[in-house]
């Protein structure tokens, strides 16, 4: 799931995850749990999947300070980075499951 989370997050624009994120997430389930081992629900996969998205503070982190002389290129794709891990923070409510994962 951390896998997919970060796939979601990181490499679909934030419009397209929006859009397709739960159908990717389900599409992901049906062809996991056709297999052997233990089925995940919905429900647990997209709570991991809110849980996962927290992942992206730390794996920003290398791109949100640019070293000296970055190109411009690397800029726009720092942007773009970070964009996509606030917008997800944002609408995942990550801060309120993470806070209730530790209760």
């Amino acid at each position: 799931m951390r896998d997919l989370s970060y796939f979601l997050i990181m490499s679909m624009s934030t419009e397209d995850r929006r859009k397709r994120q739960r159908d990717l997430i389900k599409h992901y389930l049906d062809v996991r749990n056709s297999g052997e081992g233990i089925n995940i629900t919905f429900d647990e996969a997209w709570r991991t999947h809110q849980l996962h998205a927290a992942y992206g503070v730390p794996a920003s982190c290398h791109v949100v300070t640019f070293p000296e002389g970055a190109s411009e290129r690397r800029k726009v794709f720092a942007d773009a980075f970070l964009s996509r891990v606030q917008a997800a923070l944002e609408d995942l409510d990550v801060v309120k499951v993470v806070k209730g994962a530790l209760e």
